[in-house]
């Protein structure tokens, strides 16, 4: 028989010593000692806790029993393939040595959660449709690749940019997990502060589709002002929208923003709001930014949208009761969050967006435009020692050097922002880049912004949220008496639907149901009530 010629199937073939597999004119094993050198590559591996396999196209068993009895605590193997008859070649083998491997953690993705698998593993308990479930990535610190065999070769860059995917998907999470470490608390205070009084403001979707003027976007770099003196002599043509930071070097060159976006958590960024209560412009705002934004803005001038900066059971229960604003994915970066509003303000794609700003770099010396919070801090600093320039910023161990004559610099974390903000934006129509375009026609008028209220009784969520409190903290306390089996169901039932009580640990990514971890509740459960009361 002639095993060279070309396959529409894949065939289980006969080679030297045991088995292997002919497809489309390739021996995908070797068809001398087909499992030597996969079990070769499995016995050098030096395997940690918590690491997830991702197993490509491991068609047969070779490798796959060797890779298990290896295994430490907290490990996953993600059986992966992207051809449809080398995958069910795949899961016809797993199925016959399943029993095998009884204690083993293992998962085979269909085709549909191949192509989700980075955002699959984001979300905790996922049922996946061959049945196990994803516990959570907290349980994980790292992805290894093993390719089994040369059916990767079909699909080559998609292992790889799946690869890819994986690792920044774990990277996100633990670096969401430090900033929720630091923040989550304030988010999470933030957030129902702002609830309270979101029944008197505007919805943000009111203006979605309905700016018909060209849309001009500042954030806070250098370009800020390249063309602002012809922006200037030319205003009433264009809607203009302004991240946070960008808004007093714009009052300072006389051009008041029509919106201004703000997501900061912390009270710093009300210095960029000093003195712009007689301003006509109208804020919107991230549910977790500052609440004491209403000591300078009237509240009936700003318009909230949630920024879904984490999975929460909390945040999901307000979605499912239709309490929370417009949501978004969070950016990280308000300026994006800017742009990405834009897109959704203006009446089609065929209404230009120009944008300034958005630098994610910056010159030597300097980090923003000037007039900036950064910009007036380092003027009012400086002296003779202490310069205004920012040299620091440029030539740190951090920072990366963008040109050769050293005249732009910049930091992985804007460059991710570059990245994200380059993948959201480079389908979109009609956005311009320092560059601005004056038109003739200047009487384009925006469509009228109907002013639609919230009517979902926030309140009675609020109460029933501060009752909730209430019994886990006399159940806590032992004012409310419960059998032993009953207190741990009750409290788990309680406290994972309020997880914000606890995603600000520093082992918060889940609910421990230990004493010490009881006791931190107890402490937050009498900082929300405040916050309730």
């Amino acid at each position: 028989m002639n095993y060279n010629t070309i396959n529409e199937k894949p065939c289980i073939v006969p080679a030297k010593q045991g088995f292997s597999v002919s497809y489309k004119e390739r021996f995908l094993y070797s068809k001398y000692n087909p499992s030597k050198l996969i079990i070769d590559k499995v016995s050098e591996l030096s395997i940690l806790p918590g690491t997830i396999f991702l197993c490509n196209s491991a068609i047969l068993e070779y490798g796959i029993k060797e890779l298990c009895n290896k295994l430490p605590e907290n490990c996953l193997i993600l059986l992966c393939e992207f051809n449809k008859d080398l995958h069910k070649l795949m899961e016809q083998t797993y199925s016959q040595i399943k029993n095998d491997l009884k204690n083993a953690e293992i998962a085979i993705p269909t085709f549909e959660e191949l192509f989700l698998l980075p955002n699959i593993i984001q979300k905790s308990n996922y049922l996946f449709k061959c049945g196990y479930t994803f516990k959570s990535l907290g349980y994980y610190k790292r992805f290894v690749r093993i390719d089994f065999s040369a059916g990767t070769f079909f699909n080559e860059n998609l292992y790889n940019e799946l690869e890819n995917a994986c690792i920044n998907s774990i990277k996100t999470f633990w670096s969401n997990r430090v900033t929720l470490v630091k923040f989550g608390r304030k988010y999470s205070y933030n957030l129902f502060k702002n609830l309270k009084n979101i029944e008197s403001t505007i919805k943000i979707e009111q203006y979605f589709n309905k700016i018909e003027k060209p849309i001009i976007v500042f954030g806070a770099g250098q370009t800020l002002e390249k063309d602002i003196q012809t922006i200037k002599s030319n205003r009433e043509q264009f809607y203009i929208l302004c991240a946070d930071t960008a808004l007093q070097p714009l009052l300072k060159h006389k051009i008041t923003p029509n919106g201004v976006f703000i997501e900061e958590a912390q009270n710093i960024i009300k210095k960029a709001f000093i003195g712009t209560n007689k301003e006509n412009f109208r804020v919107f705002a991230g549910l977790s930014s500052i609440p004491e934004l209403s000591e300078y803005i009237d509240i009936s001038k700003i318009s909230y949208f949630t920024s879904l900066y984490t999975n929460a059971n909390y945040l999901e229960n307000l979605n499912k009761k239709n309490l929370l604003p417009y949501q978004n994915m969070p950016f990280g970066s308000v300026g994006i969050t800017t742009m990405y509003y834009a897109t959704k303000f203006r009446k089609d794609d065929s209404v230009p967006i120009f944008y300034y700003g958005l630098d994610f770099s910056y010159s030597a010396g300097y980090t923003h435009t000037r007039n900036t919070i950064a910009h007036v801090e380092r003027l009012c600093k400086s002296n003779r020692i202490n310069k205004v320039e920012n040299y620091n910023a440029a030539f740190s161990a951090t920072s990366i050097k963008l040109s050769k004559d050293n005249s732009c610099f910049s930091t992985p974390v804007l460059l991710n922002y570059k990245n994200l903000f380059d993948s959201i934006f480079s389908e979109e129509k009609n956005i311009f880049m320092n560059t601005i375009k004056l038109y003739e026609n200047t009487n384009s008028k925006n469509n009228d912004i109907k002013e639609e209220h919230y009517t979902n009784n926030i309140h009675e969520f609020l109460k029933n949220e501060k009752d909730k409190l209430l019994r886990i903290k006399n159940i806590l306390t032992g004012t409310e008496k419960l059998s032993p089996e009953a207190t741990e169901k009750t409290l788990t039932q309680l406290i994972t639907s309020s997880d914000y009580l606890y995603l600000h640990f520093p082992d918060g990514w889940q609910f421990n149901y230990t004493q010490s971890f009881l006791n931190r509740i107890r402490n937050e459960v009498e900082f929300f009530l405040k916050l309730y009361e």
